[in-house]
């Protein structure tokens, strides 16, 4: 079962003050409250089922299996979860002692201590901010939170807590683009994590606005669906050559990571043509102003008419662009074809023709397509 925080959707916020191992779990009819309350030293299990909350009509407070013979107090006539959940407490305090073996409330038993930690999650998401606790598992083992940046995008901190929380840093994912470093010691918690992770996201505004403005203007053939982390852009020239950037998440102005795609000849001019001219990037110029002054070209623009029919990026082979985690990278040099093909389906094609040579790790043969001389690596592995 998954436990959506709802708690400040209820009209007793007082409720989890003075019995704060009660969790409200997720239903789709009514109210369930389900943990333990403390009663003559001992930790009592205790179910609370309100079908018609708010409504409290039909109201049950319930015991575990190990008490089921002790007979529930009337709280029909009280007038809130409150009220009912310490009517039924003192209840319990009118018992005999219960028997030794039983889990108390100072003592080490694994449950008590799983609800101590559980609690102690709980509390600190509350300093957080339950708005922004976007999912929760039941047992508060795993909680992903999230926070705007100012730009209104919203980014994600997924944390897996262990049974040895807090003495060991709960383990972290994020949308960043590089880990989230944290020096974990004695007396840090949820907060501190969740500091540290919004003092992040404000580090890579610039590299994530430099990025959205290649993503809003520029076709972009991979990824498809860009997500906060990817540094990697790959932005189509022509139908023969693409152009791989990767930008540095903290000195997104810099010069990028660049890597030509394509038809060898078409590449080779621009990689000079690059290499010769780098010295006057300008920092203060976006990467596509700066790379179409370089490269004296212009990308493909995102939307331009005609252009999905014009230029093939999918394999001529496969006909995908993507298979498993391999894009074409291999084309055509005869400009008429250029014709894009994954390194691997080249490789199989051209082993199958008895015309292919080989030499140390390259083979060598004829275009699918229109038969001008094409080379591949043997696939590793």
């Amino acid at each position: 079962m998954i436990w959506k925080y709802s708690e400040a959707a209820m009209d007793e916020p007082c409720l989890f003050t003075d019995f704060p191992l009660l969790v409200r779990l997720k239903t789709t009819v009514g109210l369930v409250l389900r943990g333990h309350i403390q009663a003559q030293g001992r930790w009592w299990p205790v179910t609370v089922l309100a079908p018609h909350y708010p409504d409290l009509k039909q109201l049950q407070v319930c015991l575990g299996e190990d008490l089921q013979a002790h007979a529930p107090p009337d709280v029909g006539s009280c007038s809130t979860l409150h009220e009912a959940i310490a009517t039924y407490r003192s209840s319990l305090e009118c018992l005999p002692p219960p028997p030794p073996g039983g889990a108390t409330a100072d003592g080490d038993d694994a449950a008590v201590i799983a609800l101590r930690s559980h609690v102690a999650v709980l509390r600190q998401l509350r300093q957080i901010g339950l708005h922004h606790v976007t999912w929760a598992s039941t047992d508060l083992s795993q909680v992903t939170l999230s926070t705007l940046d100012r730009a209104a995008r919203r980014h994600q901190l997924s944390l897996t807590i262990g049974a040895d929380y807090p003495g060991v840093c709960p383990r972290l994912a994020t949308d960043l683009p590089a880990d989230l470093a944290v020096t974990w010691h004695r007396g840090m918690g949820l907060l501190d994590l969740f500091q540290r992770f919004e003092e992040a996201v404000e580090r890579y505004q610039a590299f994530w606005n430099a990025l959205d403005a290649v993503d809003a203007e520029l076709w972009v053939v991979d990824p498809e669906r860009p997500a906060r982390r990817d540094q990697r852009r790959r932005l189509v020239i022509s139908g023969q050559l693409s152009l791989e950037v990767t930008v540095e998440p903290l000195y997104p102005t810099a010069v990028p990571g660049c890597r030509f795609l394509g038809a060898e000849a078409a590449a080779a001019e621009l990689r000079e043509r690059l290499a010769s001219k780098i010295d006057s990037w300008d920092e203060y110029e976006g990467v596509v102003d700066n790379l179409e002054r370089l490269l004296g070209v212009e990308f493909v623009r995102r939307g331009a008419a005609g252009a999905a029919g014009a230029i093939s990026v999918e394999c001529g082979i496969c006909y995908c662009y993507r298979m498993a985690e391999e894009t074409p990278s291999r084309c055509c040099d005869d400009s008429r074809c250029g014709q894009p093909f994954h390194n691997s389906c080249l490789y199989e094609w051209l082993r199958a023709l008895p015309s292919t040579r080989q030499t140390l790790r390259t083979v060598f043969g004829d275009c699918p397509y229109c038969s001008t001389p094409i080379s591949c690596e043997i696939p590793s592995g």
